[in-house]
């Protein structure tokens, strides 16, 4: 799996200029001459690097489902906020899915965002274990994540002919084989934009990957091949490339995190709330670990 480290908002910003110049595509805005990146890069952020791309519903560690109905979590949401959400969700799946996703229930969606910093924010939280060489626990590098949508789509339509129209916008008709998918059959995930509920998915420019009902990471998809480069690759080969995982050093997210709050981008303002303003505040006082 390739790799790499870097250490500061600038750096990093550096390494995603250099994929986007050579995977990223521009065209004419209207034909009035403004020239517009055409190709949305997603991005997600981890406090971990060991956690792999996989939803929430289907982490068996995290969440155990009986007979690997992964929509159980959901359908429990659904009962438990019927009361609240039975008129704005209707019989909606999808939506009712985005609402349980939001309030933390586990789904069978992956966020990711369309905004770099905000997925840096999340790969610079603090995330300990148990080191038993020290006999204390010890901060854990984070992963940031890098995936271009078009190219995605482009490969696995040419594995699956059920995607052959996935560029051309959402396939309505794949999504609902996914949502309805039995437990175990191995579709691969799509891209969508959901709705945005909260001003916290606004904040956060929010994007979805939507599973199938079968439990597997996304990097079993990923092949050699698949893995963007810093450099233009031969014409007629970037199309096959959609994916590039990076590491947040453990002893550079304190740094970063104060980056990023000078660019705007803390717990106040993805979070709006009062909890977040006093978490922030905390945040602004709280010493930095020697």
């Amino acid at each position: 799996m390739r790799e790499d480290r870097f250490y500061s908002v600038r750096e990093l910003l550096t390494k995603l200029e250099a994929i986007k110049s050579a995977y990223g595509r521009t065209c004419d805005c209207n034909m009035a001459g403004l020239i517009r990146d055409s190709i949305d890069f997603c991005y997600r952020g981890i406090g971990n690097a060991a956690y792999k791309l996989r939803p929430l519903a289907l982490n068996a560690d995290l969440c155990r489902v009986e007979n690997e109905y992964f929509d159980a979590p959901l359908a429990r949401f659904q009962q438990e906020a019927s009361n609240y959400l039975r008129t704005t969700c209707g019989k909606e799946k999808l939506l009712w899915m985005q609402y349980a996703q939001h309030f933390g229930s586990p789904t069978r969606l992956l966020d990711f965002t369309t905004n770099p910093l905000v997925a840096l924010y999340f790969a610079c939280q603090s995330f300990k274990a148990y080191n038993p060489e020290l006999g204390r626990e010890e901060e854990l590098d984070g992963v940031f994540w890098v995936l271009c949508p078009y190219n995605y789509n482009t490969v696995v339509s040419a594995k699956h002919q059920e995607a052959d129209t996935l560029n051309s916008g959402m396939d309505e008709d794949y999504c609902q084989l996914l949502l309805e998918s039995a437990s175990g059959e191995r579709y691969f995930p799509m891209f969508f934009t959901p709705e945005y509920i909260d001003q916290r998915m606004n904040a956060q420019c929010s994007r979805f990957m939507l599973w199938p009902n079968a439990r597997f990471d996304l990097e079993d998809l990923i092949e050699e091949e698949n893995w963007m480069d810093f450099s233009p690759v031969a014409e007629g080969c970037s199309a096959h490339r959609y994916a590039r995982r990076l590491i947040v050093p453990k002893d550079a997210k304190r740094t970063i995190l104060r980056e990023l709050d000078l660019l705007g981008v803390n717990e106040k303002t993805l979070f709006p709330g009062l909890d977040s303003i006093g978490n922030y505040i905390k945040f602004l006082f709280l010493p930095d670990p020697q």
